[in-house]
This record gives C-alpha cells, sequence and structure tokens, in this order.
C-alpha cells in the first residue's frame, strides 16, 4: 500500500470491520485482464514455438538417423533454443496477473465502502513471485524438451524409418501447441493473480477469504473420474494465511493454484478466492466452525 497516512487509516479500518463483522457479503468478481493476460501469454509462447516442428524434421533428416543419446539430444536442443525466453515472458505476465487480484481484491473492499487507493506490489514482492515462478516454468520446459527426446529414442528402439519418426515428431509438437503451452499460460496466470490476492489479503489485515470455482462442467469433480474434487470446495471460508481444506479428501491449499500443490490439483485450474467479509450475526458460526474444523461453509455459496 502507497505510505500516506490516509492509506494506513484505511488499512486500519479495514482490519477492524472484517473482524467485527461490519461489512456486508462481496459479490463475485472475475477480472477480464486475468482472461487477457493468458491470452497474451500463450500468444507469446506460441510464437516462439512457430517454425519448431519444421526445424526439428529439417534437421532429423540432415543426421539420418536418432541412433545416438548425441543426436537425440541435439535434435530436440531446437525446442529448448525456441523457448529459451519462456521463463521470462511467464513472470512478466505472472506479475501483470498479481496486480490484478490485488486490485480485485482491494475493488471488493471499495464496493464495501471502504476507500482504498489503488497501487501494485513493490518491486521486492514482485521480485518474490518470479524466485517462485522461474524455476518451475524451467521444470515446464524442460519436461517439453525431454519429451521430445522420449520421441526419438522410442523412435529408435521401435526401428522406425525417419518418416515415421518424422511423423511422431509432428504429433509431439502438435500437442504442445495445441495443448501444453496454453496449460501453462493458464496455470501459470490463475496462480499468480490468486498469489496476488492472498498477498493483498493478509496486508490489508482482511481476516477471512473464499475460494470459488467457475461453476461449470470443467471444474474437477463434476465428473466421476476425476482424481480431484474442486466442486466441494465452492463456498468454502478460512483464515487468510491459513489452508483451504478439502472436506473429505483431505489436501489442502493455501490458495487456489498454490505452488506446491498435487500436480493434478493445480494444473489448469480456473477457481478463485476473495475476501470474505462476514454480517455479525455470522461470526460467531465461523469462529466455531473453524475452531472445529478448519473451514466454514455460508448457508448459500
Amino acid at each position: 500500500m502507497a505510505n500516506s497516512l490516509a492509506t494506513k487509516v484505511d488499512s486500519i479500518l479495514v482490519s477492524f470491520l472484517v473482524k467485527t463483522g461490519g461489512l456486508p457479503v462481496l459479490v463475485k468478481s472475475q477480472p477480464r485482464a486475468v482472461a487477457e493476460a493468458e491470452r497474451r501469454l500463450n500468444n507469446k509462447l506460441q510464437r516462439m514455438f512457430t517454425g519448431v516442428e519444421t526445424k526439428l524434421i529439417e534437421e532429423l533428416r540432415a543426421r539420418g538417423h536418432v541412433s545416438s543419446a548425441t543426436d537425440r539430444k541435439a535434435i530436440a536442443q531446437i525446442v529448448e533454443d525456441a523457448l529459451d525466453d519462456a521463463p521470462s515472458a511467464v513472470i512478466d505476465e505472472a506479475k501483470n496477473a498479481a496486480n490484478v487480484g490485488r486490485r480485485s481484491v482491494i475493488s471488493d473492499l471499495q464496493r464495501a465502502g471502504i476507500s482504498i487507493g489503488f497501487d501494485d506490489f513493490s518491486p521486492e514482492i514482485v521480485r518474490q513471485l518470479g524466485e517462485q515462478v522461474g524455476p518451475i516454468v524451467e521444470d515446464t520446459k524442460k519436461l517439453m524438451v525431454d519429451n521430445f527426446i522420449q520421441t526419438l529414442q522410442e523412435g529408435y528402439e521401435d526401428g522406425l524409418g525417419i518418416d515415421a519418426i518424422a511423423d511422431n515428431l509432428r504429433a509431439e509438437a502438435k500437442q504442445v501447441r495445441d495443448y501444453r503451452l496454453e496449460r501453462v499460460a493458464r496455470t501459470e496466470i490463475n496462480s499468480a493473480q490468486n498469489w496476488g490476492k492472498e498477498q493483498s489479503m493478509e496486508e490489508l489485515g482482511v481476516e477471512y477469504d473464499q475460494w470459488l470455482t467457475a461453476e461449470d462442467e470443467l471444474v474437477r469433480g463434476v465428473e466421476p473420474t476425476d482424481e480431484f474434487d474442486h466442486v466441494m470446495m465452492h463456498g468454502q471460508i478460512t483464515r487468510v494465511g491459513e489452508p483451504f481444506i478439502h472436506p473429505e479428501q483431505g489436501w489442502q491449499l493455501s490458495y487456489p493454484g498454490a505452488k506446491g500443490g498435487e500436480p493434478g490439483n493445480i494444473i489448469n485450474c480456473r477457481c478463485t478466492h476473495r475476501p470474505y467479509v462476514p454480517t455479525g450475526e455470522e461470526l460467531e458460526r465461523i469462529r466455531n466452525a473453524i475452531a472445529e474444523d478448519g473451514y466454514y461453509y455460508p448457508a448459500a455459496a
């Protein structure tokens, strides 16, 4: 927050009203800027990958074989080089998304009648975000490269000719273009904006936050075969700084998309969270439920 006296007073007021139940329940907000950041990042990654398939096939045909690990690695190096700037691109858009999350929290509180000015995160907080995101994207990039190496190795072990191996490389490249790059964009942007919300709520002294799903057929848990369930998480309230807890599966996340969770629980997640400011009569129920179970569900989520 800005260092003005007025802002400090606002922060104290928010903290007091949230803890004493003087604010109404907030409406759900879905910033369009989050979707725009996801599209921008996906477009950046797609542009990086443009022409990779052609270069892979050209290098494969120029070598004429993939019998050695050195040859396979040299061919897959094309993917490594193409995505060299992917970590920095993801970090840049993650910073934007984190500030979108911050503004969303402040906007929710403004709608509740509290006058708080918008300001972005400090450079130090942004640096911390980059330190979280960068290594994860590097690992994701390495996994993509390893998948191409594996495709080449399997082609060699199966005794396939160059044309058949080329077809397999095309199929792998299509998976990257059509699915994996978009998955990176969605996962990292949503995680970053939720991280921004969490940081902002802690800074403002908000006591409770609430998990919200996208409430559509793609939410985890809609299908019986889904390993992780987010449907049951919709509406759950916990204390800011303490984890959300699945009532049946038992897994915990600091916020939707939080780093350190099981990949199957956070990849492609579109859930979000918001400050929850209960009315006075609800406070006692929340406190008792959280003391007993670690979470609370309002009557109408």
